[in-house]
């Protein structure tokens, strides 16, 4: 072990990993922009006479952990709901597709029917883009209902219109469900979802004042996340925040020591 490890400089945050209490594999935090280990103590003054301070009494060990993910992770997004980051669900999405109108053999629009081929899962809005760059949104009728001029209904092979009101290369925004095989996570609101608790694991990298590297990793044996948390959207860069506490008690050995976090420092890692 080399002698210069009482003073490391953390030159770079790496990843968190986060494990259940079984230590089933979870997800990984890569692209950290900051982490923050928090740690506070209770203290209870006791003084004598005239207000004397004679011993302050410390108790109540807390530990917050807390810091910014880069990129949305999916992972910590089901330990943050209590629910479950699922591959190969069937959602429907809601979407707006912008189509040109092309009445060509073989084209999207049958000029017999007026109707414009489309698969949907329900029509919601549609908005016809003129020459000039005006939009002008259309006026949705029942599937039974006679069309007019500015109407249009949505049929089993797409989207009917009133005859004369489409032309060929006109331009479409029609904004409808379509169902995609992806990945999600359902946040439902009941007593069985709330968020989870599991092991962290916080590692980076640090050098000596000899200019060795090191590597330091945190672990926090039963991290129980808080429910709250911002997804920041619309800035420069889209991050995700996470904030959890340090429960003692966790499983283990050291559980019943009330272990909170364990600092190593390992391996000349150049």
């Amino acid at each position: 072990m080399a002698v210069n490890v009482n003073d490391l400089i953390i030159t770079s945050l790496e990843t968190i990993d986060a494990f259940d209490l079984q230590d089933n594999y979870l997800w990984t935090l890569d692209e950290l922009s900051q982490a923050t280990i928090s740690n506070t103590e209770e203290t209870e003054d006791v003084t004598g006479r005239n207000g004397r301070l004679l011993k302050t009494l410390k108790r109540n060990k807390s530990v917050t952990i807390s810091g910014t993910n880069g990129v949305i992770s999916g992972g910590m997004l089901a330990t943050q709901t209590g629910g479950e980051f699922l591959e190969g669900n069937s959602k429907k999405v809601r979407v707006t597709e912008f189509i040109t109108v092309n009445t060509a053999e073989g084209g999207n629009f049958d000029t017999t029917t007026n109707t414009l081929t489309l698969a949907n899962e329900g029509v919601y809005a549609v908005k016809v883009t003129a020459n000039d760059g005006t939009i002008t949104v259309m006026e949705k009728v029942a599937a039974s209902a006679t069309l007019a001029t500015g109407q249009y209904k949505a049929t089993t092979t797409g989207i009917q219109f009133f005859d004369g009101d489409i032309s060929d290369g006109q331009v479409l925004a029609v904004v409808f469900d379509k169902s995609v095989q992806g990945y999600s996570v359902d946040n439902i609101a009941d007593s069985e979802h709330y968020a989870k608790t599991t092991k962290l694991y916080i590692n980076a990298f640090a050098e000596d004042k000899c200019g060795k590297i090191y590597r330091i990793q945190f672990y926090v044996p039963k991290a129980d996340f808080n429910g709250s948390f911002d997804i920041e959207l619309g800035g420069a860069q889209v991050t995700h925040a996470f904030e959890a506490r340090s429960l003692a008690g966790g499983c283990g050995v050291l559980a019943n020591n009330g272990l909170l976090w364990t600092y190593t420092v390992y391996g000349d890692a150049a």
